[in-house]
């Protein structure tokens, strides 16, 4: 439970198998059924084999590729499901990407060695998908604040800012890349509606006026933002966002 793998039976025997070291045991025996796990797509085996193997950098690319390519399968999908999870089996995933993250974190001499991207992709990747459960059952100021905090977007209202942020998507990940499309019609969506929702209220002061402008701002700089990034979208995603954006102006 610490995160040593101790001797098995098999290790006994390694000078049988011409096996002469721990190193060359994990290389040869584990590290290639961690690999037939992945193909065959056995999560559980797979992250369970590649620790075993000391590959901690691989256990985590395995988890962000795979709630990478299940957000960009699924994240936009109607359900009746609060949860992403719920409907499309997201949670299994999610689940072991929290428990590893926070299994690593506790082992300094696993954290020690950790990729620092692999770490803020698979943490990334967690926090949209807070973010687009938030948002899809309704609870639109938590849902900023969970797309804010992983700053991919330029949502601080400075629309010079949005250049910045379309020259930081070329380090990103595939996993996060890919799903561009999804969280920018979440996130335009998110704001769309709690545009929509502070219009209506009754009262009309200057507080209300100064959140109303800072939200078409917010959209504002998305706009700018997206058209910098368009050719990492479907070709109708910019469409809809415009929509969205003509409706808050």
């Amino acid at each position: 439970s610490d995160g040593t793998r101790k001797r098995g039976m098999l290790e006994r025997f390694l000078p049988l198998l011409g096996i002469s070291s721990n190193e060359q045991f994990a290389q040869t025996i584990i590290r290639r059924l961690a690999d037939r796990s992945r193909d065959e797509g056995r999560l559980a085996d797979t992250v369970l084999l590649y620790n075993l193997a000391e590959r901690y950098n691989t256990v985590l690319n395995v988890l962000g590729k795979q709630l990478g390519e299940l957000l960009y399968t699924h994240g936009g999908s109607n359900s009746n499901a609060d949860n992403i999870g719920d409907a499309y089996g997201l949670d299994d995933v999610e689940g072991v990407a929290r428990a590893v993250l926070e299994h690593y974190k506790q082992r300094e001499h696993i954290a020690r060695v950790l990729d620092d991207r692999a770490v803020t992709t698979c943490n990334t990747l967690l926090t949209i998908v807070d973010f687009l459960n938030c948002h899809r059952r309704g609870a639109y100021e938590e849902a900023l604040e969970m797309i804010e905090r992983t700053q991919l977007l330029p949502l601080g209202g400075d629309v010079s800012l949005a250049s910045q942020h379309a020259e930081r998507v070329r380090s990103l990940d595939d996993s996060i890349t890919r799903n561009f499309s999804l969280i920018l019609l979440a996130a335009m969506d998110t704001l769309s509606r709690l545009y929509a929702g502070l219009r209506e209220s009754p009262f009309m002061d200057a507080v209300k006026q100064a959140n109303l402008q800072t939200l078409r701002r917010k959209a504002r700089s998305l706009m700018v933002f997206a058209g910098m990034i368009q050719f990492r979208m479907p070709s109708d995603t910019y469409a809809k966002l415009n929509r969205m954006d003509v409706f808050m102006n």
